[in-house]
């Protein structure tokens, strides 16, 4: 692998080195992506004949789990203040496991539907202190690695859709040519429809977004046509790199919507949508969860009712039935004692039967011996 990247590498510079003309731009990117790929298959066999030298005295860990409050900032809605989190999930996707990748994400979510729920029910001040920072979760920015959407990204988006906007979004899309782009956000959509998510993935409202595309696009060509439909493309880079990433054919710079929706997300989700995201959260998402919630405690309520008088019925049928079988053992027991004395008044008679006809017997032997000396 180490010697087709470097063949790939020399194949890349002369290909730079060759007059604009011969060498297009998607050829280029292609060629890099090649390069990208060959080097991540490098590494990972690297990582693997690594991990099975050492495989019984070295214990694999993730870098980092969990969910992570990283910024809080401000937020002014009208004479209110609102304070706007961001929230990372740091290890995802680290487990072999799915459900192990979900369950924690997922259920930080409920827990925070839950928590809210108890304060909404409790009222007074902690209640009121709540309308300014109600620790809900009002959107996720779920990164869709390129090129490929897995199965783990659908079946995420299906389980948290209840209880959270998604909004998708196609990272690193410097990898990919327009062409590639386009047609992986056409892929995506098809894929997520096709899911049959509880709720669709946010669409940020049209007036929202009509009212706010002349800021947006001042700084773009007149002919340029932004597409506002998710999953949204971005480009990262970090401040060491000045916050532009430099190819051999150019650089690529994450605010110019043209390379990437960076800017117009920050505008909408930040700026502009952020309250229509927090209100809808609670007048949709929650609320639909705290009906659904009612109705299971309900539903509970009346389970547990029916088990109740099910086994008042099952020990009232079971007492009849003791009861019943004590009278059939007094009756069995009366019959017994009956037909005892029965038995033994029986044989009483029988024995005075007996004992009269041995009287008779005898009174008939000693008349006889009367009659024999009268005779004489």
């Amino acid at each position: 692998l180490s010697e087709e990247v470097k063949r790939l590498q020399d194949e890349l510079s002369s290909k730079i080195a060759e007059p604009a003309s011969n060498a297009g731009h998607d050829n280029l990117q292609q060629l890099h992506e090649r390069i990208q790929g060959k080097e991540r298959d490098l590494n990972q066999m690297r990582d693997t004949l690594q991990g099975a030298v050492g495989m019984s005295s070295i214990e694999y860990k993730p870098k980092t789990e969990g969910i992570e409050e990283k910024y809080t900032f401000p937020l002014k809605d009208g004479n209110k203040i609102i304070q706007f989190s961001v929230t990372d999930t740091p290890g995802y996707g680290n487990q072999m496991d799915i459900q192990q990748t979900l369950d924690p994400i997922v259920n930080a979510v409920i827990d925070r539907f839950e928590e809210h729920r108890a304060i909404f029910q409790k009222g007074g001040v902690e209640f009121a202190n709540m309308q300014g920072n109600d620790r809900l979760f009002h959107c996720c920015l779920y990164f869709l690695k390129p090129h490929e959407m897995s199965e783990i990204d659908v079946e995420f988006m299906k389980q948290l859709s209840p209880y959270v906007h998604i909004v998708p979004v196609m990272a690193k899309a410097d990898s990919m040519t327009e062409k590639e782009r386009n047609q992986y956000q056409k892929e995506i959509r098809s894929k997520i429809k096709a899911a049959g998510l509880r709720n669709p993935p946010y669409d940020f409202p049209d007036e929202l977004v009509r009212f706010k595309m002349p800021a947006i696009l001042k700084n773009v060509p007149d002919d340029f046509e932004l597409n506002v439909q998710w999953p949204h493309p971005i480009v990262a880079a970090v401040k060491e790199d000045g916050f532009v990433r430099e190819y051999p054919w150019g650089k690529v710079d994450p605010e110019d919507l043209r390379h990437g929706s960076l800017s117009f997300l920050r505008e909408m989700i930040v700026r502009t949508c952020a309250i229509d995201m927090r209100n809808s959260t609670l007048d949709t998402l929650f609320a639909t969860w705290d009906m659904e919630k009612r109705k299971e405690v309900k539903r509970e309520e009346e389970q547990q009712r029916e088990k109740e008088h099910i086994a008042a019925e099952t020990a009232a049928m079971y007492e009849a039935e003791m009861a019943m079988e004590e009278r059939r053992k007094e009756e069995h027991g009366r019959i017994a004692t009956e037909k005892a004395k029965q038995e033994r008044i029986a044989a009483i008679k029988a024995d005075q039967e007996k004992i009269a006809a041995v009287g008779w017997l005898i009174a008939a032997i000693a008349g006889i011996g009367v009659l024999g000396k009268l005779a004489r």
